[in-house]
């Protein structure tokens, strides 16, 4: 069941885009220590499920009846998050497409300098003029009740200065 769910599990990653097909026999050896296997065999007859929460609970009761987690859920989200990590884009990677993405989208910039407004990518965001006023307000009510203390403060000091004289 171990070996049906970890191949269920990487087809996934294969299919979303996860895993590249280059990094399929390193994630499966990845879930394998993970799940303290030293052997893997390929399901033939099994058919493949696509349902990434019966996976998931699947790979989950087996670490529970293997003893490797304690059967709450805790300890399931946790081990839950170290399963998917191993499906997870290693950082290099993450980096390469951020650079490779970063440098396409500043290419787009220089080559839109001087075109026409329509051929440009326009980005919206909400006001921030709206926004600061309704920051500001607080703000400045909270400075105006600062003075009035200090402006009492400064004056009961200075009645008790007229008293002692």
């Amino acid at each position: 069941m171990l070996n049906k769910n970890i191949r269920d599990l990487v087809e996934y990653g294969l299919r979303t885009g996860l895993v590249p097909a280059c990094e399929r026999n390193y994630t499966i050896n990845l879930l394998l220590d993970l799940f303290r296997e030293d052997e893997y065999t390929e399901p033939a007859e099994a058919p493949v499920c696509e349902d990434l929460e019966q996976i998931l609970k699947g790979l989950l009761d087996e670490a529970v009846q293997r003893g490797i987690i304690e059967d709450s859920i805790g300890c399931r989200d946790l081990f839950d998050t170290k399963i998917m990590n191993c499906l997870m884009p290693r950082p290099a990677q993450v980096q390469e497409t951020f650079w490779k993405k970063y440098e396409e989208r500043t290419e787009l910039r220089k080559i839109s300098v001087g075109r026409p407004r329509q051929n440009m990518v326009r980005l919206t965001f909400p006001s921030t003029s709206q926004n600061r006023k309704k920051i500001q307000k607080p703000l400045q009510q909270q400075k105006m009740q600062s003075r009035a203390a200090i402006q009492n403060a400064c004056c009961v000091w200075k009645m008790r200065v007229m008293r002692a004289e």
